[in-house]
């Protein structure tokens, strides 16, 4: 018996060698979701090999590590779910319970993380805010901080002119008309992007017709019409059936044109984005019918595509220091399809983006507060606040909210802040719940009739003014000619917005028509002045012609660095004659260490 027992021993432990390699091998192999609980750079930058990351919010980030790693994680990381290959992971707002299939791994506010299996993306609907839900892909470019991309923007001679031409160059009834011939669309009345012209299907369904390519011609024919050359962006999408059958593949296309820009900084671009596809999924049968159903999208999204048609004819005639690209995307209400793509490609190209402003819906107010709501990562809080200051002089009836909030990734800013890139999203509402969210939201109801005109002009006059501040609208410049006064020209700050304590001083800069005596002065809001500077007629600074470079080190008469906020600096020129002139540029500055302190919901207020 004890013999037995000894042979039997030895079997058992030889069997749990054989396994034991298998068992290592099963590990090393699964994959796991982790929460760590700081989303600062020099956290993700230590994460272990083979690690990405899966969304980043404020105060953490979600990871998704080799599960034998999990040790060399930060401490406190909290461990969400194993990685499935038979499920598919969304980030969704306004979840509503767990339906059946549905699991929900990590909440977070008023979002969670949820899976479903694999293709059964369809489990998801009723049970989430409409249309609040992506697919969770990894972010590309996690790591990096707007210090390194802030804009070196030129503020020139006669800004605020310059300003207030774009936003009275502004064409409401255009706009209005844009929204209502996008709506009817040559008579589809859908803009439904898998009605398109090369479109296969495996399943004896019908082809579609072309009613997303018609938009998109005509779309394409208005931006010819200012004088643009388009560009064509196509990509594939592919239907699948939930046993991985493909059902349809269809080839759907984003509209480009570009305005290049003339200053220093014309190899960097200011992107515009709109979608113009549209869906009514919400009307009952509508996605069984849905090729012959209408979808006319008037709020969602007409009005953004007439804002950026809008900025594209005020833009064609002035000229910017940076170049601006408007992408009008499709595929947007299927998973932001069409902004994916164009994002990646961008990034795969190493494309330098300035920035990327995003119009979602600007055309609808419940209670005639005009409120408008802007929505940004860390890595945009720059743009957020140029709004926020532009906001005091151009808002006019608008109530401008802009909000840092990384966890709202549900429209074409998305794919831009994963990989990598900064960019601010305009819309009506953010908040899927509110009272005020537009009832007609993706239904055959969305029509121009619906469109709250007056509040949808504000918004879109604003974001072109937004626009042409960020993408840096110049006057055509030159020495002056004629005049018996002194003349001050080129003025710029750079960057700006400046970083106090970031790698790059800001620099002063400007150009006499004659020597004058020169002073630079520095003043805050209140009128405190933080840096005076003077030059003589007949110094190298005073004289005629010479580009000069007055640096700041962005600190008071304390030495302490400034706070956020919003600057002005103060080039007064005099001559021998007794002519003098002030040129005055609007600087925003931002604190190294705001970029770096607890993350905020909201955007605190310029002091």
């Amino acid at each position: 018996m004890r013999q037995r027992r000894s042979h039997c021993v030895w079997r058992c432990l030889f069997a749990i060698l054989l396994f034991l390699p298998l068992s290592i091998s099963a590990v090393a192999s699964q994959r796991a979701f982790y929460r760590i609980p700081s989303a600062d750079d020099a956290a993700l930058t230590r994460l272990p090999t083979g690690s990405r990351v899966r969304h980043r919010s404020d105060g953490w980030a979600l990871v998704e590590i080799p599960a034998e790693a999990h040790a060399r994680l930060p401490y406190r990381s909290e461990f969400v779910a194993l990685v499935r290959a038979d499920r598919d992971y969304y980030w969704v707002g306004g979840l509503r319970g767990a339906p059946s299939g549905v699991e929900v791994l990590l909440t977070s506010g008023d979002y969670a993380l949820v899976s479903t299996p694999i293709g059964e993306e369809w489990r998801l609907d009723g049970a989430t805010a409409p249309h609040a839900h992506v697919v969770l892909e990894p972010m590309v470019r996690a790591v990096g901080s707007a210090v390194g991309r802030a804009p070196a923007a030129v503020p020139t001679l006669g800004r605020e002119a310059l300003l207030d031409d774009v936003a009275g160059s502004f064409d409401a009834d255009r706009w209005f008309r844009h929204i209502e011939t996008l709506a009817d669309n040559d008579g589809t009345h859908s803009r439904y992007s898998r009605r398109v012209r090369q479109a296969t299907h495996h399943n004896g369904h019908p082809p579609p017709d072309d009613a997303a390519d018609r938009a998109a011609d005509w779309i394409a024919d208005q931006l010819r019409s200012y004088g643009y050359a388009v560009e064509d962006d196509p990509f594939r999408h592919l239907l699948y059936a939930t046993d991985g059958d493909l059902l349809a593949e269809y080839r759907m296309r984003n509209v480009v044109a570009t305005k290049p820009g003339t200053g220093f900084h014309r190899n960097r671009t200011l992107v515009l984005t709109a979608h113009y596809d549209s869906k009514a999924t919400n009307t009952e049968g509508w996605e069984d019918q849905w090729r012959d159903r209408p979808a006319p999208g008037a709020n969602d999204n007409a009005t953004g595509v007439a804002t950026l048609l809008e900025a594209a004819r005020v833009f064609a005639d002035k000229p910017f220091d940076y170049s601006i690209r408007f992408a009008f995307f499709s595929g947007e209400e299927l998973g932001l399809f069409g902004s994916r793509h164009y994002a990646k490609a961008a990034r795969d190209r190493n494309d330098d983006l300035l920035g990327v402003l995003n119009v979602d819906m600007l055309g609808y107010d419940a209670d005639g507060v005009y409120d408008l709501h802007v929505i940004g990562d860390r890595n945009s809080e720059w743009m957020l606040h140029a709004v926020e200051a532009l906001s005091r002089r151009y808002g006019n009836r608008l109530d401008v909210q802009p909000e840092r909030d990384p966890d709202w990734v549900f429209s074409d800013h998305a794919p831009f802040w994963a990989q990598g890139y900064s960019g601010i999203s305009f819309a009506e509402e953010t908040d899927f719940e509110s009272s005020e969210f537009y009832p007609q939201y993706h239904s055959e109801d969305d029509l121009p009739v619906h469109v709250t005109r007056a509040y949808g002009v504000e918004a879109a006059r604003f974001v072109l003014v937004v626009a042409a501040e960020i993408g840096g609208v110049l006057v055509p410049e030159g020495p002056p000619s004629g005049g018996d006064g002194v003349q001050v020209f080129g003025a710029s700050a750079f960057p700006n917005p400046y970083v106090v304590g970031g790698s790059r001083p800001l620099r002063i800069q400007y150009q006499l028509n004659r020597p004058a005596d020169v002073r630079v002065e520095v003043y805050d809001v209140r009128g405190a002045r933080l840096l005076t500077q003077e030059y003589a007629a007949d110094s190298p600074f005073g004289r005629s012609g010479l580009n000069a470079p007055i640096i700041w080190d962005g600190r008071d008469a304390q030495g302490e660095p400034v706070p956020t906020g919003l600057y002005f600096v103060r080039i007064r020129a005099s001559d021998e004659s007794g002519s003098a002139l002030d040129r005055a540029l609007r600087l925003h500055v931002v604190p190294s260490e705001a970029y770096l302190s607890k993350p905020k919901s909201r955007i605190s207020p310029n002091p």
